[in-house]
Formats: C-alpha cells, structure tokens, sequence
C-alpha cells in the first residue's frame, strides 16, 4: 500500500499512474528489500517509472516520514491493521502480495519452534 497524508488531494494510486511524471517524493525501503522490489515489478507491469527519493530502514519511520509530509510512503498492508490516525492507506490493487518467509538449517531449536509457531497462529488470525 502507499500511504499519503490524509490532507492530500491523491485518493487513489491510479491518481499517481495517470500522472505524466509522478512529482511526488517516493519514500521506502531500501531498494534490496522485497516491498520495494515487489512495489517496482508492479509498476513495470503498469509502464511507471517512479524511485525512492528518500530512503528509511524500517516501515515505521515510513510513516513518520509520510507523517511529516516529506512525500508518499510505500509500506505493507497489515490485515486488520489501520495506519496512523494523521494518515490515509491507498491499496495498491493489481499488485502481488508480498511473501514473507523464514529459512533456517537443521532441526529448528525449542525457541526457534516456539516463534515459527507465534507467527503462524498470528497469520493466520491476521487473515480471518
């Protein structure tokens, strides 16, 4: 999703697709993460060229960037989950979900099960 300002006069991602040149500051990940390479295979499927201008470490700094009105935000959607009260979540429809995985060698260790575990049953509450 992309997250905007919830003052901005963008409503909808399309908005920025139709642009000629899109103005605004793109704000993300680094470019080696999966949300942004994901984000960029999704533009190229649009024939839309648009890069980070600003880039953050993490999702919430993100936000409190977009907060801040340095520009438009690329993040996750969370199910369930609201952006902050300030801004406006656009979903990025026609995009492939982002996936996400753990990887690890040999039998996994009581800790390592005890998390693969929280994170299961969470996903699993997250998509009810």
């Amino acid at each position: 999703m992309l997250l905007v300002p919830t003052d901005s006069p963008i409503k909808s991602a399309e908005q920025l697709w139709k642009q000629d040149r899109i103005g605004q500051t793109l704000i993300s990940l680094p470019i080696n993460e999966p949300i942004y390479k994901n984000f960029q295979e999704g533009l190229a499927r649009l024939k839309v060229d648009w890069f980070t201008s600003i880039e953050v470490s993490t999702v919430q700094l993100v936000e409190c960037y977009v907060s801040k009105g340095y520009g438009i935000g690329l993040s996750i959607a969370v199910p369930n989950a609201k952006p902050a009260k300030n801004l406006r979540a656009l979903p990025l429809d026609g995009f492939e979900p982002v996936a996400f995985g753990v990887l690890w060698t040999g039998k996994p260790s009581p800790i390592l099960q005890a998390l693969l575990d929280t994170i299961q049953s969470l996903a699993r509450t997250l998509t009810r």
